[in-house]
């Protein structure tokens, strides 16, 4: 099996965004990946590859996130409201982790 060059690489990942809809190029990602020195928005744990969080409706990218903390705000729908529901609902069971995560 031939294995894609970088460059090949980069073009699928550029044709998959806007596939998406997704209105960055990958001069954009990567220069946003450097500023962050490769760390999640949310979480900031460094990973070797960020998501690109983006606005489903409007393709308006928003940051760039790991992979779980991508797949948890769609989880929770995109929205604030559910959101502040799940830290309250792990608020009612003392849940506390943030000192020992970040």
């Amino acid at each position: 099996m031939r294995r894609a060059s970088p460059s090949g690489k980069l073009y699928a990942r550029q044709l998959e965004w806007n596939r998406q809809g997704i209105d960055m190029t990958h001069a954009e990602y990567t220069e946003k990946y450097t500023a962050l020195d490769g760390h999640c928005e949310i979480c900031n744990i460094q990973v070797d590859t960020l998501c690109v969080d983006h606005c489903h409706d409007t393709g308006e990218v928003r940051g760039l996130l790991c992979r779980k903390c991508n797949l948890a705000l769609e989880g929770f729908r995109e929205s604030r409201r559910v959101l502040a529901n799940a830290v309250n609902y792990l608020n009612n069971y003392e849940v506390n982790k943030d000192e020992d995560y970040l």
